[in-house]
């Protein structure tokens, strides 16, 4: 039996626990179902990481399973 996903009906953020109400959104990292704030601050990671890599880089974060952690960054 494949595991029922919770995404459209879960009704808070799996970080912050914010009301997911009006809008809501997949974790690039973990896939969890997140807020637009904390979707906001995995952007802000993901731009901060190409930053730090390079453009040319090759990232291979999504669904690595943590929120990695980038220098610079305010929390």
């Amino acid at each position: 039996m494949v595991p029922r996903s919770t995404y459209f009906i879960q009704p808070f953020c799996d970080r912050c626990e914010k009301d997911l109400i009006e809008k809501r959104a997949m974790s690039f990292f973990t896939g969890e179902t997140i807020c637009p704030d904390c979707c906001r601050k995995e952007e802000e990671i993901m731009a901060t990481l190409r930053e730090i890599v390079g453009p040319d880089a090759d990232l291979v974060y999504q669904g690595c399973g943590f929120v990695p952690k980038a220098k610079g960054l305010r929390k």
